[in-house]
């Protein structure tokens, strides 16, 4: 599958800050990238595990979304395990995500492990799957949809800034 890059950052408008995607071709070198994009006045976004969190919520709250994988900063076979565990119960009983989203909360919160990046899926109201993924590093690969998809990110990023 073919994602579409794009970096996330933040920009003063006015007498307000907005987010915007801007996107990277990965030939380009990614710090090359960033480092033009500031000179133009962007700012850079990190995305927190509260965050991410948050964009879970709002991505599953639509219905037709499911979460596919979630990897973490630091590579524990035990709290992988447990993931995947949790994310396969999610497909089968939708509710099973509060399981999933206190554990991730827990272990977030009373430790220095954080979501290094989250892949999520959706069918459209035509069938087409949309597939994405959110990196720590404010990098978003989308396949399908983008317009939406960066209009759901954006605005629930904006409530952070």
């Amino acid at each position: 599958m073919e994602y579409n890059k794009e970096k996330i950052f933040w920009t003063a408008r006015k007498h307000a800050k907005d987010v915007v995607c801007i996107p990277w071709d990965e030939r380009e070198d990614y710090y090359s990238f960033v480092k033009k994009n500031i000179a133009f006045g962007y700012h850079q976004v990190s995305i927190t595990s509260e965050i991410m969190l948050r964009l879970i919520s709002r991505f599953l709250e639509l219905g037709n979304w499911k979460i596919d994988k979630i990897e973490m900063m630091e590579d524990d076979a035990e709290i992988n395990a447990i993931l995947d565990h949790l994310i396969d119960a999610t497909k089968n009983n939708s509710a099973s995500v509060l399981n999933l989203y206190e554990y991730i909360r827990s272990f977030t919160e009373d430790s220095s492990i954080e979501i290094k990046r989250i892949y999520l899926s959706g069918r459209d109201n035509n069938g087409t799957l949309n597939t994405i993924f959110v990196q720590v590093n404010g990098i978003v690969g989308i396949c399908n949809s983008e317009e939406k998809v960066n209009s759901i990110i954006c605005s629930i990023l904006r409530e952070y800034i």
